[in-house]
């Protein structure tokens, strides 16, 4: 099986510093939150805010969230008849496991989805399952800026080889980046890219456990990117985690030898 971190040290420490600052990025996103979900039953909070996640999502089109929406508005009351009783660790898998068959729905927005669900749902007061007992069972959703972060010119902590499945490729037609990850079921052993990406979620896990760490934590370098990688090092001074990105100072090729 294919190894995707090769530097759990620096990985934990970043990991840590992340941590630092979870509350200033769960109040970026409860401003978000909080307004869509005003004045709502819990199972509306549930569909408002999945539709304003599928509407993030970059190239996401109208008809496409639409769609993704409709699946979701028909089936969600019944999922959690079907889910409920089940331990949080089933209902979180039986719950992600659904989300990835829904057409438009890849992994990076299932994950996020279901990690506003256990960040939030009692602030909002959304219930319906056990979503806060979620929390130690939550994958890292694999985003642009999560995988960039990870490998090189940033923290370097991880091989290339996870870019090529989890992350970008080119549009020939319309000559721009898009990210190549296809809906499939994360619990389906037999297929390949599943055994990847849960290796990679495991190799994740493991190496921030040990800090005593949510997992989830690392989705902060979403942030982080987002914030201040995007601005092309004009911001690189006060980023979070400056300390451990190597920010170019070597070169590709001679990066790619170490991996």
């Amino acid at each position: 099986m294919t190894t995707y971190i090769k530097d759990v040290t620096k990985l934990r420490e970043v990991a840590q510093e992340l941590y630092n600052h979870d509350e200033d990025i769960m109040t970026y996103y409860r401003s978000q939150i909080s307004h869509r979900v005003k004045n709502a039953s819990s199972i509306d909070k549930m569909k408002r805010i999945f539709y304003a996640e599928t509407k993030a999502r970059a190239g996401a089109s109208k008809a496409n969230s639409e769609a993704a929406y409709d699946i979701f508005n028909k089936d969600i009351k019944d999922r959690i008849c079907m889910y409920r009783g089940k331990s949080p660790e089933e209902q979180h898998k039986s719950f992600l496991d659904w989300l990835c068959t829904i057409p438009q729905i890849n992994q990076k927005i299932a994950n996020l989805y279901i990690k506003h669900l256990v960040n939030f749902s009692k602030e909002f007061k959304i219930d319906g399952l056990d979503f806060p007992l979620w929390k130690e069972y939550l994958h890292v959703p694999l985003d642009r800026w999560v995988l960039e972060l990870l490998w090189y010119p940033h923290l370097a902590v991880g091989t290339k080889k996870y870019n090529k499945l989890f992350s970008w490729g080119k549009d020939k037609k319309n000559e721009r980046d898009v990210l190549k990850r296809p809906n499939f079921s994360y619990y389906d052993k037999n297929h390949e890219i599943n055994k990847e990406y849960n290796q990679l979620q495991k190799e994740l896990k493991e190496a921030i456990m040990g800090e005593n760490l949510p997992p989830i934590t690392l989705d902060n370098l979403w942030f982080v990117g987002h914030n201040f990688c995007m601005y092309d090092k004009k911001l690189c001074e006060p980023c979070w985690i400056n300390e451990w990105c190597v920010k170019k100072e070597i070169k590709k090729e001679d990066y790619a030898q170490t991996i």
